[in-house]
């Protein structure tokens, strides 16, 4: 008699199967459902920083920023452009697929708006807005969310979410994934005054910022610059290191409930093939041969359930994305490369776990 090979013997019980293909396609789909909401919501922090990757803000909190600093601004090789900004007056507050987070409002001179555009590679749609006219562009996904297109009027204490100094008009939507909204109401300042309280500089090599540590080294009491690096510690610090921990420990627990589930299937389905199993043993198949083949059995399945887990969670998550969160300015990043590393290992995790009670009953053949 010689056994069933394992593709075979899923063909020929499929019945038997089906639960825990079943159950390893939930397992995968909250493993992957859950990992693309908390890390697509992680990625969104990170666009609403407010800060490209080659960019660095200086700004003086009592004093003006000293004619030493903006020298070596100014004479940098590696500087870009250098833009004067104002203090923002407007906070929206926006829902993430986890949490909430604010955006950011950039106030910059009419004349400078299309530089940070197309540094941050981000697209107008409508026109810039106008030197202190009360006007403003809103990236789309913002404008989504609080219900507003060109030329509606954000109207102060309407909306809850949303902060206002005054009522603003809408001139333009901001394609692209930067979480920010800009205003020229920078007052009655010449550019070169404005520069001397709070500017912006972009990078012509982003990688090399030691510009960004002289600076730091200069840097009198009063005086602060803020580089995407130093925003981004701040996120993971924060934000990026609990959501970790949250979906660790999310897994760990869908791992240990699916495994106990399919323990108990393959201890009810072992036992039912007792007869087969005794009769290979007496024919001299070895109790380890016994434990691999039906280890191969079960990962088999577990792995035609996760493969089929993986394709069914992307196809939900891309038609939730599109008919639900989109609309509502929100949105689901498919391709997450931990979600679906974690989709992967889980099942492994748990043909382990659950094969073992297999081991318990194969060596009481005979006994």
């Amino acid at each position: 008699m010689k056994p069933l090979s394992s593709l075979s013997y899923i063909r020929s019980n499929k019945k038997k199967c089906l639960p825990i293909f079943i159950s390893t396609i939930l397992g995968v789909f909250l493993v992957y459902f859950f990992g693309i909401m908390l890390f697509s919501s992680t990625e969104s922090f990170k666009n609403s920083m407010g800060i490209s990757y080659n960019s660095a803000f200086v700004y003086s909190i009592d004093n003006l920023i000293s004619n030493d600093i903006l020298d070596k601004i100014e004479n940098d090789e590696n500087v870009k452009e250098i833009i004067p900004v104002a203090d923002g007056k407007i906070n929206i507050r926006l829902k993430a697929l986890f949490g909430m987070m604010s955006s950011n409002e950039l106030v910059l001179f009419n004349e400078d708006v299309n530089k940070v555009l197309e540094n941050d590679n981000l697209e107008l749609v409508g026109r810039l807005p106008e030197n202190n006219k009360d006007e403003i562009i809103i990236q789309e996904s913002i404008a989504r969310q609080i219900g507003v297109e060109i030329g509606d009027t954000l109207v102060k204490g309407e909306e809850e979410s949303v902060s206002l100094d005054k009522d603003y008009k809408v001139v333009g939507l901001i394609k692209g994934n930067e979480k920010i909204y800009i205003t020229c109401n920078i007052g009655d300042i010449s550019r070169e005054d404005a520069k001397k309280v709070s500017l912006m500089y972009h990078l012509k090599d982003s990688n090399d910022t030691s510009l960004n540590d002289k600076i730091k080294e200069m840097l009198p009491t009063g005086t602060s610059i803020v580089d995407y690096n130093k925003v981004l510690d701040e996120l993971n610090a924060t934000v990026k290191s609990s959501v970790e921990f949250l979906y660790i420990g999310i897994v760990s627990l869908m791992i240990f409930i699916i495994s106990m589930s399919l323990k108990n299937l393959n201890k009810i389905n072992l036992i039912n093939r007792m007869d087969e199993l005794k009769i290979l043993n007496s024919i001299g198949y070895s109790k380890f041969f016994l434990i691999i083949k039906v280890f191969k059995e079960n990962g088999l399945t577990i792995l035609f359930g996760t493969g089929a887990g993986i394709i069914i969670s992307m196809c939900i998550v891309a038609i939730t994305n599109t008919v639900v969160w989109m609309p509502q300015g929100k949105e689901a990043l498919l391709f997450l490369a931990k979600p679906i590393i974690a989709s992967i290992i889980a099942p492994i995790l748990i043909c382990i776990l659950s094969t073992l009670s297999s081991i318990r009953v194969i060596n009481k053949i005979n006994k």
